[in-house]
């Protein structure tokens, strides 16, 4: 089938669907651009031959796909993994088949549920079974904003991801989530 294409320009950040028609494989070494020629109804005039776009190539969708950020996909001696956070603080350590990574994002084939709470940080430490301190996207950002020009000793804050030296525990953050890919 064909490809679609979408193209915005100075003066207009509404994209322009068209169908890609030729890419041509050099690059124009003067302005680090490639060149494309899509096909496009044009009736409104605002193309003109030869005009500089910036351009979006669809080249597959995945409807109700599985993403997670890329981050929290982990590789092992057994595979790729996630680590799924349970209701008791716990991780659950999750094989995946994973599929394209895309802005951030990794789609995962199988293994995951939408939904499912994952960690995205400080998987290093972790081990199945591991436990875990969540902290949420706004803990981080309390975190940020009580730190400006406070020094003040937040050890025993349950947001702190930190371990503690007598922690025999693990600990990982877990603030993403599962979700399906509109």
């Amino acid at each position: 089938g064909k490809l679609k294409v979408d193209v915005t320009f100075a003066g207009n950040n509404k994209p322009i669907s068209g169908n890609l028609s030729f890419v041509n494989n050099t690059v124009d070494n003067s302005t680090g651009s490639i060149q494309l020629i899509g096909d496009f109804n044009n009736a409104d005039g605002k193309l003109f031959p030869g005009q500089f776009v910036n351009t979006t190539l669809t080249l597959s969708q995945q409807p109700n796909a599985i993403v997670v950020p890329s981050q929290a996909v982990q590789t092992g001696p057994k595979g790729q993994f996630v680590f799924v956070a349970q209701f008791d603080d716990t991780v659950d350590n999750v094989p995946v088949v994973v599929g394209n990574t895309i802005n951030g994002l990794t789609v995962i084939k199988k293994g995951l549920n939408a939904g499912d709470d994952i960690v995205i940080d400080g998987q290093a430490n972790l081990v199945d079974g591991g436990k875990i301190v969540v902290k949420t996207a706004a803990d981080a950002q309390d975190n940020s904003e009580s730190s400006k020009g406070d020094k003040s000793d937040t050890s025993g804050d349950k947001k702190s991801p930190d371990k503690s030296a007598g922690d025999s525990n693990s600990s990982g953050n877990k603030s993403g989530k599962s979700r399906k890919n509109p």
